[in-house]
């Protein structure tokens, strides 16, 4: 059986943010240095690597952010269903069962015998 630790899905989170920190710096030297050479003689090719580099930076930035914003949201869901099955098991939330018009006796009850008063 296998277990995911919700710490360390937050931690990866932040990591995340970490790393893409770390990417924007990245990008923004190459941006420095395309604006360095760029009016050299015969950096042409030099030029054209440095953007492409910075392109793909900017898709790995964007990757990134999408994964740490997919795991922000994978730890709202879960502390909210953790919420609601703890209010479930400490009896702050019950769920009735549905009433149905129509029949003359009452069914649909079995398992909630013990919040019956009759």
């Amino acid at each position: 059986m296998s277990y995911i630790d919700f710490k360390c899905v937050q931690a990866a989170a932040t990591g995340l943010s970490g790393q893409i920190s770390i990417l924007r710096e990245i990008e923004e030297e190459l941006k420095q240095s395309e604006h360095r050479i760029r009016d050299m003689a015969y950096t042409d090719e030099t030029v054209y690597l440095l953007r492409k580099s910075q392109e793909e930076v900017q898709e790995e930035i964007r990757n990134l952010q999408h994964f740490s914003a997919c795991l922000e949201e994978l730890c709202a869901i879960w502390k909210k269903t953790e919420g609601r099955i703890s209010d479930t098991y400490n009896l702050e939330l019950t769920v009735y069962p549905r009433t149905v018009f129509g029949t003359s006796r009452i069914t649909g009850l079995a398992g909630f015998e013990h919040l019956l008063t009759f």
